[in-house]
């Protein structure tokens, strides 16, 4: 095999680039970012495996040319959850579905969904045989409980602070911080991490139930929902929205607002919503939900 790898973190690269070299893969590292050199490299040296997060399968679906990718077999997305919309302008473009997995820095990659089954969308696909999988309950429920892994290849330690693995998994499990469901077929549904959950009055939900809905209304491209502090009820939800091709405008934060009014409950809907030209982002494309980070930038 021939791995595009697009994706570059200092453990991954001991469990993944390694293991994939120790296995006789050759690895491709693109040379930057941008659409065009992506597919190049990928017709170039005849690549078989991408490993990627949404954002360059969005740019590489995108892409004006009219280059397939006729050596390609997987192409597997981490970091963040995959758009449907994404999903389908990438199975057009090149005739290839997605594959979402859950990729985590400390342990690799230990749920992969290989088949993209309609009726499990949103899923990271099955737990792998190299590992253990644990649904904790956590008092929320059955549809959040807290997601944790065990299994061999672990992370040795953080470096700095420097905090070693038999610190950090006390009881020899991974806690990933998500919060999730695991269905009867053995699918894994990842719900929200525990830190992003918004609490408002003591009534929590995860920002991401609230971008949904956002991003299905007219002219919203993408969203943002955050927890902004509140004298009276301890938290409530912000919002920033980008906006599509018909631009700002005729933007209606009243509008938008009655929309969500007819799909969510009245604490779940932003107290306040801003137009952005573009969401703040990590380096690996996770949007980043923290105020003080949005607001400082």
């Amino acid at each position: 095999d021939k791995v595009l790898w697009l994706l570059s973190m200092s453990y991954h690269f001991a469990v993944s680039i390694v293991a994939y070299i120790s296995f006789g893969a050759s690895i491709v590292l693109a040379r930057n970012h941008f659409a065009k050199s992506l597919i190049e490299a990928c017709n170039r040296y005849g690549i078989t495996l991408i490993y990627g997060a949404p954002m360059h399968y969005e740019l590489m679906a995108h892409e004006s040319g009219s280059d397939r990718l006729p050596s390609l077999r997987l192409a597997i997305s981490t970091t963040i959850a995959l758009n449907r919309n994404t999903v389908e302008a990438f199975d057009r473009r090149f005739g290839h579905t997605l594959s979402q997995a859950l990729g985590v820095i400390e342990i690799g990659l230990p749920c992969i969904d290989l088949h993209m089954r309609p009726d499990k969308w949103g899923s990271v696909g099955k737990l792998l045989p190299a590992y253990e999988l644990r649904m904790e309950d956590v008092g929320l429920g059955d549809e959040l409980r807290r997601i944790k892994f065990r299994g061999k290849g672990f992370f040795d330690a953080y470096y700095d602070p420097w905090r070693p693995r038999e610190e950090v998994m006390a009881d020899g499990w991974f806690d990933t911080g998500d919060l999730g469901v695991l269905d009867p077929d053995g699918y894994l549904f990842i719900q929200g991490r525990g830190k992003d959950i918004i609490n408002v009055a003591g009534m929590k939900f995860f920002p991401q139930e609230v971008e949904s809905i956002l991003n299905t209304y007219p002219g919203v491209q993408e969203s943002c929902v955050f927890s902004h502090k509140h004298e009276l009820f301890g938290e409530v939800p912000h919002a920033q929205v980008v906006l599509g091709d018909w631009g700002g405008e005729s933007f209606s934060e009243a509008e938008l607002k009655e929309f969500l009014g007819k799909h969510l409950a009245h604490y779940k809907i932003p107290e306040q919503i801003e137009v952005v030209a573009e969401l703040v982002r990590t380096a690996s494309g996770k949007i980043v939900r923290d105020e003080q980070r949005i607001k400082s930038r």
